[in-house]
């Protein structure tokens, strides 16, 4: 199992509970990397709200690349929060051997209606992958 923690500190703006947090994703396969892309209103994270999403990052190649995802090839993911304010490393969500993220747990640091900071983990099983979105203050 790998397991990856990061920690990004920036000061944001002001949330009050329910609102959207500003989501985009990038994926990288076989060296091409694809634009930054605004995940849907129903995937992205709502201040305060936990919750957890499954997601399809083996989509956004097969859109891009208009060809079939090999799952022997390593594939990577990065999120951008709240306009670039927090950006997580690339994560590897396989590694072409068979081992996949299973999921991936961000915990966002608050105090009032601030963001604080966004923290990363993820855990690597052999099934799909989800996003869980924690809250503490």
């Amino acid at each position: 199992m790998v397991v990856f923690a990061f920690l990004l500190v920036v000061p944001t703006a002001a949330y009050r509970h329910g609102d959207h947090v500003t989501l985009l994703k990038r994926v990288q396969y076989k060296g091409m990397r694809t634009a930054w892309s605004e995940m849907e209103g129903s995937l992205t994270p709502y201040f305060g709200v936990e919750r957890t999403i499954p997601i399809d990052p083996i989509f956004d190649i097969q859109k891009t690349t208009a060809s079939q995802y090999k799952t022997h090839d390593p594939l990577k993911i990065k999120f951008s929060f709240v306009n670039d304010r927090f950006l997580t490393p690339w994560l590897t969500i396989t590694d072409g051997r068979g081992h996949y993220i299973h999921n991936i747990y961000f915990t966002f640091l608050y105090s009032g209606h601030h963001i604080k900071r966004v923290k990363v983990d993820t855990d690597c099983k052999y099934s799909s992958a989800q996003i869980s979105w924690h809250y503490e203050s």
